[in-house]
């Protein structure tokens, strides 16, 4: 009876968003299921066996729903995703094709794959050597070219410039596991990468002021806590992948608990890049589904959101709604 609610519940939410552009889908590439499951494999062996032996100790962990749904995700759950959002929300902003990307933290390669299906001239960058291989393996069986990078981008010199500079530069779901000084020299990195009028993108990024941490813990303020007393209450986290992760990590408690995920802020922006007079915020992508899907329209005014997000704009400063949101997904203009 649960399984059949939910088939009928995602069947709701398929015909109440937005149609993908033709002109997005026809360059969508496939392949086909023994590939597929080919993949899955070898994301198995390349990537989830490391975590299971160094992090979680146990091959259990595949065996549970959460381990089931993250490797699902990284075999294909998260490419049709990116192509159902991002790339449309990006496509209505900027042209992909012929467009230099830096993708900070690409992780296993989803989201470039999905930008080089379009056109775009990608170069992926992570510090994580089996997401790096994954990547690759990732763009040979799509036949797509990239340039790959194993690399710091807190550190310049193991970030890759163009000579025109990116028409973006994306930082991906990575700003919140680093130390609060990578992130900053990261920002300034990033925004020294563009040139005026190009843009930085924040995605996938757990914002610090909102009141519950749905990326690590799924704790109700979890991201207000100072770090000292975030690595006591920790326990309390219903994620057992993430309690047991924390404390089988080789760094101090504290930058244990960074890695594992703290929440960022305008904060962090403001301090890298300095005043808001030299950026702009053009698009923010809660916005953009907003005014396109009925579904989110919907999700968003039955929830808390509105209310909160309401209250954070009267009491913060005069920046976007974007940094307002339950998660960054933020497009920044450089200003001339």
């Amino acid at each position: 009876m649960e399984l059949e609610l939910k088939k009928g519940a995602n069947a709701i939410r398929r015909l109440l968003l937005p149609p993908i552009p033709i002109s997005i889908s026809r360059n969508f590439r496939s392949i086909d299921d023994s590939t597929l499951e080919r993949f899955g494999a070898f994301i198995k062996e390349k990537y989830f066996m490391d975590i299971l032996n160094g992090v979680h100790g146990t091959q259990c962990y595949l065996n549970s729903q959460e381990g089931r749904r993250g490797l699902e995700d990284h075999i294909f759950g998260r490419l049709v995703n990116y192509r159902k959002t991002i790339i449309p929300w990006l496509s209505s902003i900027i042209r992909l094709d012929d467009l230099d990307v830096l993708e900070i933290g690409c992780g296993t390669g989803s989201l470039s794959v999905a930008l080089a299906e379009q056109g775009a001239r990608v170069c992926c960058l992570d510090i994580d050597a089996a997401s790096i291989e994954v990547a690759i393996e990732r763009f040979r069986i799509y036949e797509l070219d990239a340039e790959f990078i194993v690399g710091n981008a807190a550190r310049r010199k193991d970030v890759v410039s163009k000579g025109n500079g990116y028409g973006l530069v994306i930082l991906s779901a990575c700003l919140e596991h680093m130390t609060y000084e990578e992130r900053l020299e990261t920002i300034k990195n990033a925004w020294d990468l563009i040139n005026s009028n190009a843009l930085l993108g924040i995605f996938d990024t757990p914002n610090r002021l909102w009141y519950l941490d749905s990326h690590t813990t799924l704790l109700p303020f979890f991201n207000w806590l100072p770090d000292e007393i975030a690595l006591q209450y920790i326990k309390n986290s219903p994620r057992y992948s993430i309690r047991n992760q924390l404390f089988s990590m080789v760094d101090d408690a504290n930058t244990n608990l960074i890695r594992c995920g703290r929440g960022v802020s305008y904060h962090e922006i403001e301090l890298a890049i300095g005043n808001y007079e030299n950026m702009s915020v053009i698009s923010y992508l809660q916005q953009y589904l907003k005014t396109r899907s009925i579904y989110h329209l919907f999700h968003w005014l039955t929830s808390y959101g509105p209310f909160y997000s309401a209250f954070l704009k009267k009491v913060g400063p005069n920046i976007s709604n974007a940094f307002f949101q339950p998660t960054l997904y933020l497009l920044l203009e450089k200003n001339a």
